[in-house]
């Protein structure tokens, strides 16, 4: 349970930097024909990771609801990046895809793996 909690302290860095490096160089500066799909396997990517971690390293119930607030936090990709407007290129409707799309897909993904992968 402890590496549990270290991943779940370490994860959220490296998520955050990871997430922020996609969001200058993919989420932002693509086309939304591809920025979508990749936001949701961003989303999707990220929920799969946690699972794995909870069935790998078998947690008890607080340390999963601390894990599962992480991988919300890591599955925001822009969150905490500055000034996004900067690369929306002028559009709030893909800071608003860029930030709500993958969590959402979090949320669904990770409800679905909870019944799916074991």
């Amino acid at each position: 349970m402890l590496f549990f909690f270290i991943c779940c302290i370490v994860a959220p860095y490296i998520g955050r930097k990871l997430g922020w490096a996609l969001s200058r160089h993919l989420f932002y500066a693509t086309p939304s024909a591809i920025a979508v799909p990749l936001c949701l396997l961003w989303g999707v990517a990220i929920a799969f990771g946690f699972r794995c971690m909870v069935t790998g390293l078998h947690p008890n119930v607080i340390l999963a609801t601390i894990g599962f607030m992480a991988g919300a936090y890591i599955s925001v990709p822009d969150y905490g990046m500055g000034d996004v407007w900067q690369y929306s290129f002028g559009s709030a409707t893909r800071h608003d895809i860029v930030s709500n799309f993958p969590i959402l897909m979090y949320i669904l993904s990770s409800v679905v793996f909870f019944f799916v992968v074991k």
